[in-house]
């Protein structure tokens, strides 16, 4: 008998574990995605308005050699087609990437970047978005991941821990704005360590 409830109680244990991820995603799936960032999501934005980055080497406009994160996972959860096969797909209904290169928080002074000009901000992305029609806000999955760019600005290199704090409301205040629009699915995304990164070495030295 007790052999019997062993295996019954791991044949129910596997089949919950089974079934729970289901579950969960049948309780909420998102019917569009957006997202706001900076050249490390930006899928084809920049390219089209002022045809950057140089492609080739780059890959179809993006900065990087292949898809960008947020079209991979666009395209997982059925909201876009394979960039891999759809390389000029950039914005559809149920996709809007808003990300574009040297984006800031801030309105930053990037006077140090080879660039002549002006990046946006995520105040400016979110009003592009909210000015854009699309599904309902409601069932939207809103990824940002942006603000490693500020921290290359001469005022935030001159004052590190005031720009830290100019940074964090700037950022409360977007999630707010959006929150009070009616997005309820937010994923705040951090950024690699500037040490980490070969690029700063060079601009910063």
């Amino acid at each position: 008998m007790d052999r019997v409830m062993k295996y019954l109680t791991i044949v129910v244990t596997s089949v919950v574990l089974y079934i729970f991820p289901m579950i969960i995603q049948a309780a909420w799936a998102p019917t569009s995605m957006v997202v706001f960032g900076d050249g490390a999501s930006d899928n084809g934005r920049t390219y089209l308005t002022y045809n950057i980055p140089i492609t080739p080497p780059y890959w179809h406009g993006r900065f990087s050699n292949g898809p960008v994160w947020a079209e991979r996972v666009a395209y997982q959860l059925d909201l876009s087609p394979n960039p891999a096969e759809y390389p000029s797909y950039t914005r559809g209904r149920y996709f809007l990437d808003y990300a574009q290169y040297l984006s800031t928080i801030l309105h930053a002074d990037l006077a140090a970047f080879p660039v002549e000009y002006e990046p946006i901000t995520l105040a400016d992305q979110i009003q592009e978005y909210i000015n854009t029609t699309h599904p309902i806000a409601g069932n939207t999955l809103v990824f940002i991941w942006i603000g490693i760019n500020d921290y290359y600005a001469s005022s935030c290199l001159k004052n590190p821990l005031d720009c830290n704090s100019d940074i964090l409301q700037s950022l409360i205040v977007s999630i707010d704005r959006l929150y009070r629009y009616g997005v309820r699915h937010i994923v705040l995304m951090s950024f690699p360590l500037n040490e980490y990164q070969s690029c700063s070495k060079l601009w910063l030295s």
